[in-house]
């Protein structure tokens, strides 16, 4: 059997700066981009990359975000070599990594992804199961008019470039109360099977159907800010959802049916 060590790694990414979240893409992912920082610090140059290693060095993240999503706080298992395995050593050596990997990310991808924590766990510690909840945050830009917002959909202006990324931006007509309340129905334990965009080919491929049984602890909505630059275009709003289970489909879907 080949000793390795795991580490629980916290972190936050800018979406808008990766293809996409998960490896198997591009190869230019927050997942890939974690791993060659990871390594640098471990092996140094490329060249110093032994397969044995390269095999020993695995990432598993928590939960998987869709292409563009940001995350404040996500948690990544990292598999590392046992003769590498000193992360967390001393205070000392923490605190230089984390300084590292920082100058890295930040040399690579200026301002893409933040290394907030790492530590070691035990070999039991799963990082999809040992979860207390999941929250996701979606921010609503409501245009304040039609006029303005035919205005803006033929010329955005300097504020539409700055939430582009960062925002849904969404006609005027709006109703926080009417979220409110339908997000009062979903919380509990529901069945989410109609939730799920898979066509009925991709059903009946499926050996094992998935759990359609989704739990929300709790889905509320409050007032929001400007990204970057405060401005008279848009009224904000934050709608957040809690969850034990995985609902990120199911909560695009919810979400998609707002405006």
């Amino acid at each position: 059997m080949r000793e390795i060590r795991r580490y629980l790694f916290w972190i936050g990414y800018d979406g808008s700066k990766f293809p996409e979240m998960a490896k198997g893409g591009t190869g230019f992912g927050v997942m890939d981009l974690l791993k060659q920082t990871i390594a640098n610090s471990l092996f140094d140059s490329q060249s110093n990359w032994l397969p044995e290693h390269r095999e020993r060095l695995k990432l598993s993240p928590s939960s998987r975000t869709d292409a563009k999503v940001h995350a404040i706080r996500n948690a990544v298992i990292c598999q590392v070599p046992l003769e590498f395995a000193e992360l967390d050593k001393t205070p000392e050596i923490k605190r230089k990594f984390m300084g590292k990997w920082s100058e890295l990310v930040n040399s690579a991808n200026p301002g893409a992804m933040r290394i907030l924590d790492a530590h070691s766990v035990s070999a039991g510690f799963c990082v999809r199961r040992n979860v207390a909840y999941r929250k996701y945050t979606y921010r609503l830009a409501v245009c304040r008019s039609w006029q303005l917002w035919e205005t803006i959909q033929k010329e955005p202006t300097i504020v539409c470039f700055s939430e582009r990324d960062y925002a849904w931006r969404i006609p005027p007509g709006f109703s926080p109360e009417r979220l409110f309340n339908a997000g009062r129905i979903f919380e509990g334990e529901q069945v989410m099977g109609s939730f799920y965009k898979h066509t009925a080919r991709e059903k009946r491929s499926e050996p094992y159907p998935p759990n359609a049984l989704k739990y929300i602890l709790h889905v509320g909505i409050s007032a929001g800010e400007a990204y970057s630059m405060e401005n008279d275009v848009y009224d904000y709003y934050n709608v957040t959802i809690v969850a034990k289970s995985f609902v990120r489909e199911q909560t695009c879907v919810f979400m998609s049916q707002v405006d």
